[in-house]
């Protein structure tokens, strides 16, 4: 199983063909990149020593990640459609996506469409076994998962709600008053405020998928770096959920055989 989740990862996930600065959408994205964090760095800059973007900086910045953003998504259609091309031309027909990867999970693991999310669910209790019964190690996975997991967000949540309460309380000691913060509360106009607030909620969701976009073409290019589908015996755990998720997504009904009576 290991062995047939890395070669579908390697044919319908995998950037590693297009991992050349010889390409130009590649090339420009990584550029995009470090021009957001170059000026994301600038905008908190106290000494503002680049007077160019002393005014304007956020826009650039807001422009560099949308920039960034369209050219990370204009690389996944890149992939895409040398998929598209490469399967139309073995298969000499017109073919989506999904219907290119059913076809292939189809041909390799001999198991029809309406059965995927059965071995879906299958590799799922599998792999659960695998971890709860293999010897004692920490890999990259668990490493990961000390640090990210889901029983940690109370405890982050209690230090959050910690340092909110720290921060308040430095202020009354220092004698700042509470109606000062009801008067700035009560000069604020509601549709200001509104707009304040889809509009930093809209920064924060780019920086978020920026952040997502970033981390998901790390990955890609580490994988490329160091390749391991030839090794049937190491697989990520990210490899496995793509795998599981592209069989739910992909299982269709079976269909309903009508008789037809003469």
């Amino acid at each position: 199983m290991n062995r047939i989740i890395n070669m579908y990862y390697k044919e319908f996930e995998s950037y590693g063909n297009f991992w050349s600065l010889k390409n130009p959408k590649l090339f420009f994205s990584i550029a995009s990149l470090f021009l957001f964090i170059y000026f994301v760095f600038n905008l908190f800059d106290s000494d503002k020593r680049n007077y160019l973007f002393q005014d304007s900086g956020l826009y650039f910045v807001l422009m560099a990640e949308v920039f960034a953003l369209l050219l990370f998504r204009s690389l996944e259609k890149q992939r895409d459609d040398y998929i598209i091309e490469k399967y139309g031309k073995k298969y000499n027909k017109a073919l989506g996506l999904s219907e290119i990867k059913k076809k292939w999970l189809e041909n390799t693991i001999d198991i029809p469409v309406h059965e995927f999310a059965t071995l879906a669910e299958k590799t799922d209790k599998y792999y659960i076994l695998e971890e709860k019964y293999a010897k004692p190690s920490l890999n990259r996975d668990k490493f990961i998962g000390y640090i990210f997991s889901s029983e940690s967000k109370n405890r982050i949540l209690a230090m959050f709600m910690g340092v909110v309460a720290l921060f308040m309380g430095l202020n009354v000691a220092s004698g700042v008053n509470i109606d000062n913060l009801y008067m700035i509360y009560d000069s604020l106009d509601f549709w200001v405020v509104f707009f304040w607030i889809l509009f930093i909620s809209l920064i924060i969701f780019l920086f978020a998928y920026m952040f997502k976009m970033a981390l998901l073409m790390l990955f890609n290019f580490l994988d490329f770096l160091f390749d391991n589908t030839a090794n049937a015996d190491r697989i990520s755990k990210r490899k496995k959920e793509i795998f599981i998720s592209a069989l739910m997504q992909l299982h269709e009904l079976p269909k309903k055989r009508h008789r037809v009576y003469f």
